[in-house]
């Protein structure tokens, strides 16, 4: 079975928040070099109207377990 990991990165702004999401997927890469990283994407509609400013990360998490 594939798990999958969603990580929301928030910011108080849609650029900080941004920029944390693309350092994250960042460091994220170099100390998985053979993982997957999906995103950034902006968040769900619902969050952002909510007044929030968001962007998911998904990790399928068997690409980093080793079979």
């Amino acid at each position: 079975a594939i798990a999958m990991i969603n990580v929301i990165v928030k910011g108080r702004t849609a650029d900080a928040a941004l920029m944390a999401a693309h350092e994250l997927v960042k460091r994220t890469r170099h100390r998985h070099p053979h993982g997957q990283v999906v995103g950034p994407a902006p968040a769900a509609l619902a969050k952002v109207r909510a007044g929030g400013h968001g962007f998911d990360i998904v990790v399928p998490s068997a690409s980093f377990i080793p079979e």
